[in-house]
């Protein structure tokens, strides 16, 4: 499968997306001033970035900025610290196919991006709706088999399901898919 359309014109910014960092993972990171800022990239590329332990393991959480899509990574390692963007971009992407995107090629070819901006999450509203996201997942996996037994994309998926106020009870998973065939048929016409 080719990898390649993309919603906006690549070669126009030079980055597809922003990741806004909690302190407590800019901290994680080792990122005591977050370099990024929002100039240039826009509110719909924009995405949350949280990290929890569940069961001692550490965990990673990704929030779009308008929809709440969310997307989890669970057992996460330093190496895949040190290599965030990859982590995002790879289950962005895995993601979107699990929750029934027919055309997952919404991602610029990973050589595209060279680097993904980090700055402080400043939304509160969707770092709260996080948390409570967060509540729920640990909630899953201490109610299950246990976190080694928990699948990233079926957890994701729960959440992508459910209703959310902050976003007008939409279930965050339309809302999002809304947003790429709105981007797509502005593109195409």
């Amino acid at each position: 499968m080719k990898r390649g359309l993309i919603i906006d014109n690549i070669e126009q910014r030079p980055s597809q997306f922003l990741l806004c960092c909690t302190k407590k993972l800019q901290k994680e990171l080792g990122v005591s001033n977050a370099d990024g800022s929002n100039e240039g990239v826009p509110v719909e590329r924009q995405w949350h970035a949280n990290i929890f332990r569940a069961q001692r393991r550490k965990c990673l959480m990704f929030t779009h900025s308008i929809t709440l899509y969310t997307f989890v990574v669970l057992r996460v390692l330093k190496k895949d610290l040190a290599n965030i963007e990859q982590v995002f971009l790879e289950n962005l992407e895995l993601q979107l196919i699990q929750d029934g995107l027919e055309d997952p090629l919404i991602l610029p070819p990973p050589d595209h991006i060279h680097h993904i901006p980090i700055k402080k999450s400043q939304n509160m509203s969707v770092v709260a709706s996080m948390n409570d996201f967060i509540f729920r997942i640990k909630a899953h996996i201490e109610g299950s088999k246990g976190i080694q037994f928990a699948d990233n994309y079926r957890l994701s998926s729960s959440i992508n399901e459910m209703p959310v106020g902050a976003v007008n009870y939409w279930f965050p998973r339309d809302k999002l898919f809304e947003i790429i065939e709105e981007n797509r048929r502005n593109n195409a016409g």
